[in-house]
């Protein structure tokens, strides 16, 4: 089993680099990119659950270019959990929403998907997993994640999406009712 969560990011920051200068529509350039940033985001994220501070890598690094390979070292979780939620806020402003996509593109990324994933990554930040002040609920993080969680509410509630039951049982059972 081998993790190629930087050959993802690698792929990504081609696209990022090289869409600009292609002869494709601005809105096929802003779907793409959105796409991209999306799941930069969603492989970092995943780098950073597994082994805490890594590097980011924002550009496309050569492999014979030793020396500047050299600049990029751990960042704190803190800068990478910053660089997850950046891509994430840009991929949700460029990314359509599933009404826009079209239901002949059911299971594309979307606006809405990013500001859900967005809300996830504040909240896993804010946890004990990452946040040794987590029982503080007056603390920045759970203050941020609150207001990335409500703005992502706030959205999706407007595109007719919302929570499903309101007990356990409810939630245990939507995993095999539909």
């Amino acid at each position: 089993v081998t993790n190629n969560a930087y050959t993802r990011i690698r792929n990504c920051n081609i696209l990022l680099r090289d869409i600009d200068a292609s002869s494709v529509s601005q809105d096929t350039k802003d779907k793409a990119k959105g796409q991209a940033l999306f799941l930069r985001a969603m492989q970092l994220f995943d780098l950073v659950r597994v082994y805490g501070a890594v590097p980011v890598v924002n550009k496309v690094l050569m492999a014979a270019d030793r020396e500047g390979a050299k600049d990029y070292n751990r960042e704190s979780v803190e800068t990478c959990v910053n660089q997850i939620l950046s891509d994430l806020k840009e991929a949700a402003n460029l990314l359509p929403t599933r009404k826009e996509w079209g239901s002949d593109q059911y299971g594309r990324l979307t606006k809405e998907a990013a500001l859900a994933y967005r809300s996830r990554v504040a909240l896993v930040f804010a946890s004990p997993i990452f946040n040794a002040d987590w029982n503080n609920t007056g603390s920045k993080r759970w203050k941020d994640a609150l207001d990335i969680t409500l703005e992502a509410q706030a959205f999706l509630s407007s595109e007719g999406y919302g929570l499903y039951g309101n007990s356990a049982k409810d939630w245990n059972e939507m995993f095999y009712k539909f």
